[in-house]
Order: structure tokens, then sequence, then C-alpha cells
């Protein structure tokens, strides 16, 4: 039964104060810190360290640009009059977006090796070139300082700011239209790295950003069926460093139905989880849907 007082059509609305221009410096700010972030503090951080281009302890580095990321995106959520746990960024959402997730991947490293044993594959340990500190360092990092870093700044803050502006929080055309824009702009601004830490050449690129495009479509609707931060920030995370504690290996190419099996053991958790947040949310969270608009 959903909480009395709480219905998100009845709930004051998300009321952000600033205009357009703070998302205009907001977005420049962002494209020129990553950028220079990529190109000059990076190599400088790694000659200071003593760290290659391949060492694997370079993910560290990832540390410092999340930590601003996070605070970038708590400072211009404050500027708006917006508090934090409003967009899905507090205590309450990191239990339970951290519940769900473990469940999620739980769930799925299960179903993953059921699959593997009754179709004859051979299993494998993950990650075997990195050493168990090494697995749980680029865990921390990638769900932490690049995933939920990531969402708060793309999602929580530009994401919903545009629907704001677009007057789509009630609009469902206009809201699809703010996470096009939005996810957009999450693609450019991975450009730098694809090109200067990532080697991409230019001609490989276009294809990189569309399948960039593609993720932060994904993500953008995860947040707005979620309204979850950390949830969506740990779903993004496993995105770059997946969960899983297998390798599934066969003697020859496995048949078209082991590999739909494969992926359903993959993709099914994760949207059947995020189904049941969603339905849990609306029972038990439901002022976090509020419609965003602007002041």
């Amino acid at each position: 039964m959903k909480n009395a007082g709480l219905d998100s059509h009845n709930a004051e609305p998300l009321t952000f104060r600033a205009g357009l221009p703070l998302l205009g410096v907001f977005i420049a700010f962002m494209a020129i810190f990553l950028a220079g972030w990529t190109a000059y503090v990076t190599p400088t951080l790694q000659h200071v360290f003593g760290l290659s281009s391949t060492d694997p302890w370079r993910v560290v580095l990832n540390v410092f640009p999340g930590a601003i990321m996070l605070s970038v995106g708590y400072g211009v959520l404050r500027l708006e009059g917006i508090r934090s746990r409003d967009v899905g960024f507090s205590w309450p959402h990191a239990r339970s977006g951290t519940a769900w997730f473990v469940g999620i991947i739980v769930v799925l490293n299960v179903l993953l090796l059921l699959v593997a044993v009754v179709t004859g594959g051979q299993l494998s340990w993950s990650y075997t070139d990195l050493t168990p500190v090494l697995i749980i360092v680029y865990a921390l990092i990638n769900w932490i300082f690049v995933g939920i870093a990531e969402e708060l700044v793309a999602r929580a803050y530009m994401q919903n700011k545009l629907i704001a502006l677009l007057g789509g929080g009630q609009d469902r055309f206009r809201k699809a239209l703010a996470i096009v824009v939005a996810a957009v702009l999450f693609a450019l601004w991975h450009v730098p790295q694809r090109l200067l830490i990532g080697g991409l050449d230019v001609s490989q690129l276009p294809l990189n950003l569309l399948l960039l495009l593609v993720a932060g479509l994904v993500f953008g609707v995860l947040y707005e069926t979620t309204r979850n931060v950390i949830f969506v920030g740990l779903l993004h995370g496993a995105y770059n460093f997946a969960p899983i504690v297998a390798n599934v290996r066969y003697a020859t190419e496995g048949s078209a139905d082991i590999q739909f099996l494969l992926l359903l053991a993959v993709a099914g958790p994760v949207v059947i989880g995020v189904w049941g947040y969603y339905r849990w949310a609306h029972d038990h969270r439901t002022s976090d849907f509020r419609p965003p608009v602007a002041g």
C-alpha cells in the first residue's frame, strides 16, 4: 500500500530555481574539466606516481575526477535549491539501492553458473590477471567514483534540469527529448577520454559515440524508472567493471540457444531487478517521483 500523502502527482514539484545560464555554465565546465583532466592532469599524475599506461593501479587516478564530479554535482544541486535526497542521493537511497544491486548480482551469477553447468560449459575465474586487492579496488572505484559520480552529474542534475526547462515534468514527449539531449551530452563528454586514454582513432569515434549514446539513453531511462542515483550508478559501474565471478567457454562455439540462455542469465536479473525496485519504490518512496519543474 502506498504511503499516505506521498502521491507524486499531489506532492510539491521538484523546483529548480536557477535558469538556463547555470546549466550552460555547468555543461561548459564539465566539458572543459574532463578534456583538461584527460589531456593534462592524468599524464602528469601518472608521471608523479610512476604509473605506466598499462599499470593496473592507474585506475586509482579515477578517484580524483570522480570526487570532483561528486562535489560539483552536490554543489550545483544546492545552488538550484535542490536537496540531494530529492534526486535519489542519500543514505536511505544508498541502502535500498545497494541491497537491490547486490541481489541482482547474486542471482545473475547463480543463473550464469547454472546455465554453464547444464550446457556443459567450461568455467574459469574472472579477472585472473588481477590480485584480489586490485579486484576490490577496481570495483569500488568504477562503481563509486565513475558510476555514481557520472550519474549524479549527468542524470540527477543535468537530466532533471533539462526535463524541468523543457516542461517534461508531466509531458512524456518532452521528458523523452530531455533524456535524449542529456544522453548526447553524456556521450560527448567521453570524447577526450576515448581519444587520449582509450587510444581510439578518429575513424572509430562515431561508432563508439553511438554506443555511448545508447548507454546514456539506457541509464537515463533507468534513472527515470527508479529515481535512485546510487542504484543506477552501481549498475553503471557494473557495466564498466562487471561483477561476474566466472567466465564461460565452450570447446566449440555454443549454439544460438545456449547464447540466448547466457544472455538471459545476465540480462534477466537486471531487468527484473529494476522492475522490482520500481514497484517497491512506488509503494515506499513515492515522493521520489515528483515531476521536475523550472522555477
